[in-house]
């Protein structure tokens, strides 16, 4: 088995010291006449530096974890670009650690993650930051919570109030008050019907709440049909796609018999048959905040905020009243 080439092999066949090849490998000060005969022993040599070793050693690593837990997350894709984008911006790598997470997968997460050099993880979707807390405090880890409140470490939260109140201003400019609420979590959706409300002021407002995982499909359209609702609104993509198939199977038209908006866009909303009316968040932005806050506690310096903004996609899923 061949041996693998060393920083002394380098150093010895370039008549340099050790410290001169450690200095160039990290970028450090090294003559011109010594920088390029450590370039030329490094290429006839061979020589392949062991990345993660030398993370480990350098006081700092340029290096953030990433947790992703639910890979069906809204935006989940725009999010990512966004903190490589951040990322690359301030000199720093991103490293994603991806899976169906139950509350041991995140742990085993942050352990590898600060074992490769991290030097502080995001995490996009933990739903009980509480149970990473001794892990965090035990290691002084430095950490990001996305979208949960946490009561040990920062986090960062979309207005889920300033969505609603954007999402009531269109519903109340087609003069829809009666609606049907379907909801994936009670936590933003609360948030988002405060939003939804002050827009409405003292305008007559009548709204009924599903939490749809509590709810069958067929019960959820029986509530529909029978409700008589002026505009249904949904904050799930897949929840979505169903209501479409099961509406055309009952020969149910949108938006003649009942409208239907959505909060978070999805491409196929501009492609469905009509187009889905449907909240358009800037995740990206978002995501470059986090990333912003992240590399800020690491530098010990102050973040530089971008507002994070609602976009309204007004298509035909919808009519005036």
């Amino acid at each position: 088995m061949k041996r693998k080439v060393t920083i002394a092999d380098v150093a010895e066949h370039c008549h340099v010291s050790k410290s001169s090849v450690s200095r160039y490998l990290n970028d450090g000060y090294v003559s011109k006449e010594h920088r390029e005969k450590i370039r030329k022993a490094i290429q006839e040599l061979g020589f392949e530096r062991d990345v993660l070793a030398s993370r480990l050693k350098a006081k700092h690593t340029k290096l953030v974890g990433v947790i992703v837990s639910d890979m069906r997350k809204a935006g989940l894709e725009e999010m990512l670009a966004g903190i490589r984008r951040k990322g690359d911006a301030l000199g720093y790598q991103v490293t994603i650690a991806m899976g169906e997470g139950s509350e041991s997968w995140e742990k085993e997460s942050m352990q590898m993650l600060l074992a490769q050099g991290a030097e502080g993880v995001i995490l996009l979707d933990c739903e009980n930051p509480a149970h990473l807390q001794t892990l965090v405090q035990k290691r002084h880890t430095k950490v990001v919570f996305a979208h949960h409140v946490c009561t040990y470490a920062p986090y960062l939260a979309m207005n889920e109030t300033n969505a609603g109140a954007k999402m009531g201003s269109y519903c109340l400019h087609k003069n829809a008050y009666r609606f049907l609420w379907l909801e994936t979590d009670a936590h933003v959706g609360k948030q988002r019907r405060s939003g939804f409300a002050s827009a409405y002021g003292a305008a007559p407002l009548d709204m009924h709440v599903i939490t749809m995982k509590d709810q069958s499909m067929n019960d959820i359209m029986k509530e529909i049909v029978t409700g008589d609702y002026d505009v249904i609104l949904c904050d799930d993509r897949e929840w979505t796609m169903r209501l479409y198939r099961y509406c055309q199977e009952a020969h149910i038209h949108i938006p003649q018999n009942m409208s239907l908006a959505c909060f978070h866009d999805d491409p196929w909303y501009e492609h469905a048959y009509p187009a889905v009316s449907a909240l358009s968040y800037h995740y990206g932005a978002f995501s470059e905040n986090l990333m912003e806050e992240m590399i800020a506690i690491i530098e010990g310096r102050a973040p530089q905020w971008q507002e994070v903004t609602y976009e309204m996609m007004e298509r035909e899923s919808v009519r005036s009243y």
